[in-house]
Protein backbone atom coordinates (compact mmCIF):
# COMPACT_ATOMS: atom_id res chain seq x y z
CA UNK A 1 0.00 0.00 0.00
CA UNK A 2 1.84 3.18 -1.24
CA UNK A 3 1.62 6.22 1.47
CA UNK A 4 2.77 9.38 -0.20
CA UNK A 5 3.82 12.09 1.89
CA UNK A 6 4.14 15.79 0.97
CA UNK A 7 7.89 17.12 2.14
CA UNK A 8 9.10 19.89 1.50
CA UNK A 9 12.20 20.16 3.33
CA UNK A 10 14.98 17.20 4.01
CA UNK A 11 14.32 17.04 7.54
CA UNK A 12 10.58 15.82 6.43
CA UNK A 13 12.18 13.66 3.75
CA UNK A 14 14.03 11.72 6.40
CA UNK A 15 11.45 11.42 9.44
CA UNK A 16 8.41 10.73 6.59
CA UNK A 17 11.00 7.48 5.55
CA UNK A 18 11.57 6.60 8.74
CA UNK A 19 8.18 6.31 9.78
CA UNK A 20 6.78 4.52 6.72
CA UNK A 21 6.21 6.49 3.87
CA UNK A 22 6.51 4.75 0.63
CA UNK A 23 6.53 7.72 -1.80
CA UNK A 24 7.10 11.34 -1.64
CA UNK A 25 5.58 14.53 -3.14
CA UNK A 26 8.31 17.15 -3.48
CA UNK A 27 7.16 20.68 -3.18
CA UNK A 28 7.68 23.89 -1.49
CA UNK A 29 5.41 26.65 0.03
CA UNK A 30 2.37 24.13 1.48
CA UNK A 31 0.76 27.16 2.81
CA UNK A 32 -0.73 28.07 -0.50
CA UNK A 33 -1.12 24.37 -1.65
CA UNK A 34 2.92 24.00 -2.52
CA UNK A 35 4.97 25.32 -5.72
CA UNK A 36 7.67 23.65 -7.94
CA UNK A 37 10.30 22.93 -5.91
CA UNK A 38 14.19 23.74 -7.01
CA UNK A 39 16.43 21.53 -8.87
CA UNK A 40 19.10 22.00 -5.50
CA UNK A 41 16.46 20.65 -3.96
CA UNK A 42 15.38 17.61 -5.57
CA UNK A 43 19.02 17.10 -6.57
CA UNK A 44 20.12 16.59 -2.76
CA UNK A 45 16.80 15.22 -1.77
CA UNK A 46 18.33 12.10 -4.11
CA UNK A 47 21.27 11.98 -1.99
CA UNK A 48 19.23 10.79 0.96
CA UNK A 49 16.73 8.60 0.09
CA UNK A 50 15.82 5.78 -2.40
CA UNK A 51 12.15 6.63 -1.70
CA UNK A 52 10.18 7.82 -5.65
CA UNK A 53 10.56 11.45 -5.64
CA UNK A 54 7.42 12.88 -7.33
CA UNK A 55 7.81 17.09 -7.79
CA UNK A 56 5.04 19.23 -7.60
CA UNK A 57 4.43 21.03 -11.24
CA UNK A 58 3.18 24.56 -10.06
CA UNK A 59 4.11 27.82 -11.00
CA UNK A 60 2.40 30.36 -8.92
CA UNK A 61 -0.31 30.19 -6.43
CA UNK A 62 -3.90 31.16 -7.03
CA UNK A 63 -6.08 29.91 -9.74
CA UNK A 64 -4.92 26.94 -11.81
CA UNK A 65 -6.07 28.41 -14.90
CA UNK A 66 -2.59 29.29 -16.76
CA UNK A 67 -1.62 31.39 -19.43
CA UNK A 68 0.45 30.24 -22.36
CA UNK A 69 3.73 31.75 -21.13
CA UNK A 70 3.30 30.55 -17.46
CA UNK A 71 2.75 26.88 -19.28
CA UNK A 72 5.72 26.87 -20.96
CA UNK A 73 7.26 27.81 -17.82
CA UNK A 74 5.96 24.56 -16.08
CA UNK A 75 7.31 22.54 -19.19
CA UNK A 76 10.39 24.00 -19.13
CA UNK A 77 10.41 22.79 -15.30
CA UNK A 78 9.38 19.31 -15.98
CA UNK A 79 12.32 18.66 -18.41
CA UNK A 80 14.54 20.12 -16.13
CA UNK A 81 13.98 18.28 -12.95
CA UNK A 82 13.37 15.15 -15.07
CA UNK A 83 16.81 15.54 -15.82
CA UNK A 84 17.75 15.71 -11.98
CA UNK A 85 16.39 12.28 -11.96
CA UNK A 86 12.53 13.08 -11.20
CA UNK A 87 10.51 9.73 -10.38
CA UNK A 88 7.50 11.19 -11.63
CA UNK A 89 5.83 14.49 -11.95
CA UNK A 90 2.61 15.98 -10.33
CA UNK A 91 1.03 18.65 -12.42
CA UNK A 92 -2.60 20.24 -13.01
CA UNK A 93 -4.25 22.78 -14.84
CA UNK A 94 -7.66 23.60 -16.04
CA UNK A 95 -9.46 26.04 -18.61
CA UNK A 96 -10.85 29.42 -17.93
CA UNK A 97 -14.73 27.85 -17.77
CA UNK A 98 -13.49 25.21 -15.13
CA UNK A 99 -12.58 22.24 -17.23
CA UNK A 100 -9.64 19.75 -16.98
CA UNK A 101 -7.19 21.52 -19.33
CA UNK A 102 -6.61 18.34 -21.16
CA UNK A 103 -4.60 20.09 -24.08
CA UNK A 104 -1.91 21.49 -21.04
CA UNK A 105 -1.89 17.02 -19.86
CA UNK A 106 -0.98 15.93 -23.44
CA UNK A 107 1.98 17.92 -23.41
CA UNK A 108 2.68 16.74 -19.67
CA UNK A 109 2.33 13.45 -20.39
CA UNK A 110 4.66 13.58 -23.60
CA UNK A 111 7.13 15.24 -21.45
CA UNK A 112 6.81 12.66 -18.85
CA UNK A 113 7.25 9.60 -21.17
CA UNK A 114 7.47 6.47 -19.18
CA UNK A 115 7.55 8.01 -16.19
CA UNK A 116 4.30 7.88 -13.95
CA UNK A 117 2.00 11.34 -13.64
CA UNK A 118 0.10 12.42 -11.51
CA UNK A 119 -3.00 15.68 -11.82
CA UNK A 120 -3.29 16.71 -8.91
CA UNK A 121 -5.82 18.76 -6.79
CA UNK A 122 -7.12 20.97 -9.59
CA UNK A 123 -9.17 18.12 -10.16
CA UNK A 124 -11.33 18.86 -7.13
CA UNK A 125 -12.53 22.09 -8.74
CA UNK A 126 -13.23 21.22 -12.27
CA UNK A 127 -16.62 20.63 -14.27
CA UNK A 128 -17.65 16.67 -14.74
CA UNK A 129 -14.88 14.88 -12.72
CA UNK A 130 -16.36 11.05 -13.57
CA UNK A 131 -16.30 12.07 -17.52
CA UNK A 132 -12.95 14.12 -16.71
CA UNK A 133 -11.46 10.82 -14.83
CA UNK A 134 -12.20 8.62 -17.76
CA UNK A 135 -10.60 10.61 -20.41
CA UNK A 136 -7.40 11.61 -17.90
CA UNK A 137 -6.85 7.35 -17.93
CA UNK A 138 -7.38 7.50 -21.37
CA UNK A 139 -4.97 9.45 -22.06
CA UNK A 140 -2.44 7.57 -19.89
CA UNK A 141 -2.47 9.61 -17.07
CA UNK A 142 -1.83 7.39 -14.05
CA UNK A 143 -3.29 8.56 -11.17
CA UNK A 144 -5.58 11.56 -9.57
CA UNK A 145 -4.67 13.33 -6.03
CA UNK A 146 -8.44 14.28 -4.94
CA UNK A 147 -10.56 14.77 -1.79
CA UNK A 148 -14.01 13.86 -3.53
CA UNK A 149 -14.38 17.54 -5.01
CA UNK A 150 -14.70 18.78 -1.24
CA UNK A 151 -11.61 20.79 1.16
CA UNK A 152 -10.74 17.55 2.71
CA UNK A 153 -11.19 13.86 2.02
CA UNK A 154 -13.23 13.61 5.50
CA UNK A 155 -15.24 15.93 3.63
CA UNK A 156 -15.42 14.06 0.59
CA UNK A 157 -15.34 10.84 1.69
CA UNK A 158 -19.05 9.79 -0.09
CA UNK A 159 -17.84 11.22 -3.53
CA UNK A 160 -13.93 8.96 -2.78
CA UNK A 161 -16.13 6.09 -2.25
CA UNK A 162 -17.79 6.84 -5.50
CA UNK A 163 -14.86 7.53 -7.64
CA UNK A 164 -13.00 4.55 -6.11
CA UNK A 165 -15.87 2.08 -7.61
CA UNK A 166 -15.10 3.39 -10.89
CA UNK A 167 -13.61 1.83 -13.89
CA UNK A 168 -11.30 2.77 -16.68
CA UNK A 169 -9.96 6.24 -14.21
CA UNK A 170 -6.76 6.59 -13.29
CA UNK A 171 -5.10 5.31 -9.16
CA UNK A 172 -7.51 7.07 -7.45
CA UNK A 173 -5.17 8.90 -4.81
CA UNK A 174 -7.34 10.21 -1.88
CA UNK A 175 -5.50 13.38 -0.15
CA UNK A 176 -6.11 16.41 1.45
CA UNK A 177 -5.95 16.73 5.54
CA UNK A 178 -5.48 12.97 5.83
CA UNK A 179 -5.41 11.90 9.52
CA UNK A 180 -5.01 8.51 11.12
CA UNK A 181 -8.87 9.22 11.89
CA UNK A 182 -9.99 9.03 8.41
CA UNK A 183 -7.60 5.89 6.99
CA UNK A 184 -9.82 3.36 8.37
CA UNK A 185 -12.78 4.53 6.01
CA UNK A 186 -10.65 5.20 3.11
CA UNK A 187 -9.08 1.88 3.35
CA UNK A 188 -12.82 0.39 3.47
CA UNK A 189 -13.70 1.97 0.61
CA UNK A 190 -11.29 0.90 -1.13
CA UNK A 191 -8.06 3.05 -1.88
CA UNK A 192 -5.28 1.58 -2.37
CA UNK A 193 -3.15 4.44 -2.04
CA UNK A 194 -3.16 7.50 0.30
CA UNK A 195 -1.53 10.91 0.31
CA UNK A 196 -0.76 12.70 3.14
CA UNK A 197 0.70 16.36 4.50
CA UNK A 198 0.94 16.04 8.95
CA UNK A 199 2.77 18.96 9.70
CA UNK A 200 3.70 20.51 12.82
CA UNK A 201 4.68 24.28 12.78
CA UNK A 202 7.59 25.82 13.42
CA UNK A 203 9.41 28.56 14.05
CA UNK A 204 12.94 30.63 13.42
CA UNK A 205 14.89 32.28 16.02
CA UNK A 206 12.92 35.39 17.69
CA UNK A 207 15.35 37.74 16.25
CA UNK A 208 14.72 36.69 12.24
CA UNK A 209 11.53 38.15 11.87
CA UNK A 210 11.71 40.29 8.52
CA UNK A 211 8.97 38.20 7.04
CA UNK A 212 6.82 35.28 8.67
CA UNK A 213 8.57 33.10 10.03
CA UNK A 214 6.57 30.28 10.59
CA UNK A 215 7.23 27.03 8.58
CA UNK A 216 5.97 23.51 8.96
CA UNK A 217 8.18 19.87 9.25
CA UNK A 218 6.09 16.43 8.55
CA UNK A 219 4.71 14.81 11.94
CA UNK A 220 6.78 11.48 11.84
CA UNK A 221 4.22 10.37 15.24
CA UNK A 222 0.88 11.08 12.44
CA UNK A 223 2.45 8.92 9.54
CA UNK A 224 3.22 6.10 12.02
CA UNK A 225 -0.21 6.15 13.39
CA UNK A 226 -1.33 6.00 9.55
CA UNK A 227 1.10 3.33 8.36
CA UNK A 228 0.50 1.17 11.53
CA UNK A 229 -3.51 1.65 10.63
CA UNK A 230 -2.84 0.43 6.84
CA UNK A 231 -0.55 -2.56 8.07
CA UNK A 232 -2.86 -3.73 10.50
CA UNK A 233 -6.02 -3.78 7.64
CA UNK A 234 -3.39 -5.45 5.18
CA UNK A 235 -2.95 -7.89 7.62
CA UNK A 236 -6.47 -9.09 7.98
CA UNK A 237 -7.26 -8.65 4.53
Amino acid sequence: MELEIVCTSLESIAIAEENGATRIELCVNLGCGGLTPTGGFLSEAKKITTLPLLPLIRFREGSFAYSSMEKNIMFDDMRRLIDLGADGLVVGALTEAGNVDFDFVEQALEIAGALPLTFHRAFDECMHPEASLRTLKAMGTTRVLTAGCAPTAADGIKNLQSFLKLDDVPTILPGGGIRASVVQALLNAGATELHCAPQISMTTPPNQRLFDGAFGRIDGGEIKAIRKIIDDFKALS
